[in-house]
């Protein structure tokens, strides 16, 4: 019982082990990844100028949060480029939905709680 007790043990230790290395090995290559696409898009900027990285030229209505707005940008046909701009891993979106969405519960929550004080139902 004692060996199967030792086998066991040494089994769970190689997989978590095994898990770890894969995990890291995962987000450095996530990293790697997002690296190497803003390195590409720097080197656009550079050469072409900030409308070189511009996915879009036509904005279309999206039922979501909007965190950013550009107005009047100004594009030069002549210098328009086809550069190829890196997609970012789906993490990265995640995490900015997700920081978003924690950013505005907080806020709403604070702005919640100081209204109610300020009625005095708090």
């Amino acid at each position: 019982m004692l060996v199967l007790n030792v086998i066991l043990g040494l089994t769970a230790i190689a997989w978590i082990i095994i898990g770890i290395k894969t995990h890291a090995d995962w987000v450095v290559n996530i990293f790697d990844q997002e690296s190497r696409k803003i390195k590409n898009q720097q080197t656009a900027i550079e050469k072409y100028g900030y409308q070189s990285v511009t996915s879009l030229d036509v904005l279309s209505p999206k039922k979501a949060f909007v965190f950013g707005y550009w107005d009047g940008a100004e594009s030069n046909e002549k210098q328009k480029e086809n550069v190829k701009v890196g997609k970012s891993p789906l993490i990265f979106q995640i995490v900015n939905g997700s920081l978003i969405a924690f950013t505005s519960i907080a806020f709403l929550t604070v702005l919640s709680r100081g209204l109610f004080t300020g009625i005095g139902l708090l």
